[in-house]
């Protein structure tokens, strides 16, 4: 009986050939799974680039926030005109390489407060030696004569005028020497911020007589460092751009003097 119930029983289905095991399914194999090498060198590279790309981004950052002009608003004004004045005057290669070649008004605005401030020291000093006749302190600024207590105003009210042309004068007369001597220059911009900046040691007109003729040489060399820091260009060439116009402009009223000179002598021969 065993034997006719084995031969009626219907035989089981098969399963599918392609068709694997639930314990096959659950267990991946070995290509699908990340090797602990590939792992630790992508996040590697990752964390890398990340810290690289913000380390680069700070310190662009910090190359700007260190300049010292224009104020910011974690540092106040007075801080930031005296961090100015003190490393464009004593270090002058490591702030003019840290100066931003943009930013004109800013430059104009420190150079202007550094000359009204100028001019005022010579405004107290003026007045002071007029009233105890001492002539030789104008002998620096004109022809030795003592101008009114006016003309004195006159000259400090209007200073803020032809400082600023005289800035600008300055600034398009050099950067033309520049755009000649230094093939791969930086703007105008750049060149009128060195002369601003460089006019920083005209403060020592605070001190009579001999703080005009010290602040004066001590501009022309912070011009000369900055023009070469700047422009990224050599001392010579630096020193014909600022040294060529004022020797020009010296010879220039040279002749004129002399001319003046020879038609004054003519005029008094004729005369006699």
């Amino acid at each position: 009986m065993s034997t006719e119930f084995e031969h009626n029983r219907p035989p089981l289905p098969e399963e599918p050939s392609g068709r694997s095991s639930p314990s096959d399914e659950s267990i991946p194999s070995d290509e699908s799974i990340p090797s602990g090498e590939s792992m630790h060198s992508g996040e590697s590279r990752h964390v890398g680039e990340s810290m690289h790309s913000g380390e680069v981004r700070s310190g662009e950052s910090s190359d700007a926030d260190s300049f010292p002009w224009p104020p910011r608003h974690d540092r106040g004004f007075i801080a930031s005109f005296a961090a100015t004045w003190r490393e464009s005057t004593f270090q002058p290669q490591r702030f003019y390489r840290a100066m931003p070649a943009d930013g004109l008004w800013p430059a104009a605005l420190y150079y202007l407060l550094i000359g009204i401030i100028a001019e005022g020291a010579r405004l107290f000093w003026g007045n002071i030696f007029a009233m105890l006749g001492v002539s030789g302190y104008f002998a620096a600024f004109g022809n030795g004569e003592v101008p009114t207590a006016a003309e004195r105003l006159a000259n400090f009210l209007f200073s803020p005028i032809w400082l600023l042309a005289a800035l600008f004068l300055a600034s398009a007369v050099i950067h033309l020497m520049v755009l000649m001597l230094v093939p791969d220059r930086r703007p105008f911009t750049a060149t009128a911020r060195v002369l601003a900046f460089s006019y920083s040691p005209l403060l020592f007109t605070v001190v009579p007589f001999v703080g005009s003729a010290v602040g004066g040489i001590w501009s022309v060399v912070l011009a000369v460092i900055g023009v070469r820091e700047v422009h990224r260009t050599t001392t010579g060439r630096a020193i014909a751009a600022i040294l060529l116009p004022l020797a020009i402009a010296a010879f220039i009223g040279m002749m004129l003097a002399f001319v003046v000179g020879l038609l004054g002598l003519q005029a008094i021969r004729s005369a006699g």
